[in-house]
């Protein structure tokens, strides 16, 4: 087991290294990572790994393979200061959810849910003993997670009330789930194989037959965003030769099925009116029920866009080093803000509140006003 990755310097004048979930270069500002505890790694490709080495020769690496141009330059940061910290010592945050001022995370490395409030202090380990915890989504009651499990016959959904007392329940046995979404009756669980979906009132996953297989939809979703009437998958590349993203309402009718010009895709998010993506150097946006292919550019010249979320007025992101935002309709500039970040592409997960944006690190949560950080 490789027990430390230590962050080279590039001809870009940006300390980086390849990710070792997959997804492009990491934040300059990691230094030295300890990863001597760290469980088999799942890439951002669905790949397990049992070290952080990986063949760069592969088709699929593409993004690991070719270094990225520093785009920070085109960025005004005179007045952007460094995000602020909830908590610090996870060993491998990746989801994160947000209910009544308490913030969910989940720990992929040492299995553990975990709760803070979102103005900070203690942390409380609310589940243990899971098995590469992933996507957290809550709602009024409980908070939910995807256990990835330890092999191709294993996983489920698990859920705990937000207040932590007692032990976890099982909601569904899914095989190796990943992302997760929610809205006000499912639950939305991205896998190895077919996405499934899950109500919750109850009841076995059942898979959900409207994503493509056909045409530039060879491969299984990787990512999923729901909001109250619409929920979106999306995938790519694997070998595709575009990044598809697919939305459908409350009755699973096609809201809008499209192609995202920019690989790979590594985020999506919707509201009532519009999907979101990022991938490649650009983040954009597609109407619902538009034409495929009618983006609009919300932000291009990023650096490894990653997560994605959105508050209707404007959409959020995560790129290396930098939380940018941008308006829906994207009729003003993208701006920072925050730097120092520590943006972790294939692990950090992204959340809201009314008025902050929250986000896994490296190595536990920050956050930043949704004004900015002067």
């Amino acid at each position: 087991m490789l027990k430390s990755l230590v962050l080279l310097s590039t001809a870009f004048g940006i300390g980086c290294a390849s990710n070792p979930l997959g997804g492009g270069p990491v934040s300059g500002d990691l230094g030295t990572q300890d990863l001597a505890t760290s469980a088999p790694v799942i890439d951002a490709f669905g790949s397990k790994r049992d070290s952080l080495s990986f063949d760069l020769t592969n088709p699929a690496l593409n993004d690991l393979r070719t270094p990225e141009v520093d785009m920070r330059s085109s960025i005004d940061l005179s007045m952007v200061g460094p995000a602020m910290s909830v908590l610090s010592g996870l060993s491998m945050p990746f989801g994160i959810a947000i209910s009544s001022g308490t913030i969910f995370v989940a720990d992929n490395a040492v299995g553990t849910i975990v709760s803070v409030p979102t103005s900070g202090g203690v942390m409380t380990v609310i589940a243990s003993n899971q098995q590469q915890p992933w996507g957290v989504v809550a709602d009024n009651t409980f908070v939910y997670w995807t256990d990835y499990g330890t092999g191709p016959a294993f996983g489920s959904v698990m859920k705990i009330p937000l207040s932590g007392v007692g032990p976890p329940t099982f909601v569904a046995t899914i095989v190796q789930p990943s992302e997760l979404a929610i809205d006000s009756t499912n639950l939305y669980v991205v896998t190895a194989g077919e996405p499934q979906i899950v109500s919750l009132m109850g009841g076995p996953a059942i898979p959900f037959g409207g994503w493509p297989t056909e045409g530039n939809y060879p491969y299984p979703p990787q990512f999923t965003t729901a909001t109250a009437g619409n929920f979106c998958f999306g995938a790519g590349p694997l070998g595709a030769s575009n990044a598809p993203v697919a939305c459908f309402n409350a009755q699973n009718v096609s809201q809008s099925t499209t192609d995202n010009a920019d690989l790979p895709l590594r985020g999506v998010a919707v509201d009532a009116d519009r999907m979101f993506a990022s991938g490649g150097n650009r983040v954009t946006s597609h109407l619902l029920n538009s034409p495929a292919g009618q983006w609009t550019t919300l932000a291009d010249a990023q650096n490894s866009p990653g997560p994605i979320a959105t508050d209707s007025t404007y959409a959020y992101w995560l790129q290396v080093d930098l939380l940018m935002k941008a308006p829906v309709d994207g009729s003003s500039t993208a701006i920072a803000l925050a730097t120092n970040t520590g943006y972790v592409p294939g692990a950090s997960h992204i959340a809201l509140d009314s008025s902050t944006v929250y986000w896994t690190s490296r190595d536990g949560i920050r956050k930043a006003p949704k004004t900015g950080i002067p």
